[in-house]
This record gives structure tokens, C-alpha cells and sequence, in this order.
């Protein structure tokens, strides 16, 4: 794997990809917001589907059971900082873009490993409603 592919972009295009499959739309990958000037931050995703609106932080890992031991799960990354911050990009977005959808805020964890053949498996845990106010 170049150090192209192993930067945050391939963790959301195999997430999207994912989401795809499930029947969701891609409405926005890297929204950025200014929400008043206090809070900086990006949503990876902006998906939705006819029923919900969803806000999706993408965390991508290579699978390794040191890493996992040491770190815990690529989600244990989203910190309570990082959570303040995609609710603020949340409630900025549905300001600028309302909507009758339900707003759901979901994490997208990746671990992948190289295969013989230089083939890549990616294993996706998508944890629905992972972040509440």
C-alpha cells in the first residue's frame, strides 16, 4: 500500500462505498464549518436515505493486535473534544440545510490488512447513533 492509500481519504472512499451499498446518498464528504467562530471542525460524511440524514466520522486503522492493545478500537479516537465538535457541525449544517430527515450521528470504524497478492481486506464496523448530545 503506497502512503497514498493510507491516508484518512481511503478510510472514507471505502466507507461511502459502504454506505452505498446500504442505499444511502453521498451528499458531502469533508464539510467544513466555522460554527460562530468558537468551534472549527469537519464531517467526514453527509449521507442520507429517505429516512435519515446521517453524519458520519470515519477512523481507519491497519489491523495489528499491538496497535489494538495498545490504542483500543480505531473509534476510541473520538474523543470527547472531537464529539462536541461533529455535534456543533451538526447543528450548523441542519441551520444552513434544514431538512424533515432524522439526524443521526454515526462513527465508521476500518481496520485493514494486506492479502497475498497484494490485495486489501477491509473489515467495517458501522456504529449507529455512536454520538448523542
Amino acid at each position: 500500500m503506497s502512503s497514498t492509500y493510507q491516508t484518512g481519504k481511503l478510510g472514507e472512499t471505502v466507507a461511502c462505498e459502504y454506505l452505498a451499498r446500504l442505499g444511502f446518498t453521498i451528499v458531502c464528504r469533508n464539510y467544513r464549518f466555522n460554527a460562530g467562530g468558537r468551534i472549527k471542525g469537519e464531517i467526514d460524511i453527509i449521507a442520507e436515505d429517505g429516512k435519515y440524514i446521517l453524519f458520519v466520522e470515519v477512523k481507519l486503522r491497519r489491523y495489528d493486535p499491538a496497535l489494538l492493545a495498545r490504542f483500543g478500537r480505531p473509534s476510541a479516537a473520538v474523543t470527547y473534544s472531537k464529539r462536541q465538535k461533529i455535534i456543533a457541525g451538526t447543528e450548523y449544517y441542519l441551520r444552513e440545510h434544514p431538512t424533515k430527515l432524522q439526524p443521526r450521528v454515526d462513527v465508521i470504524e476500518i481496520t485493514y490488512k494486506e492479502l497475498t497478492g497484494g490485495e486489501w481486506a477491509y473489515d467495517i464496523n458501522h456504529i449507529k447513533g455512536a454520538i448523542t448530545r
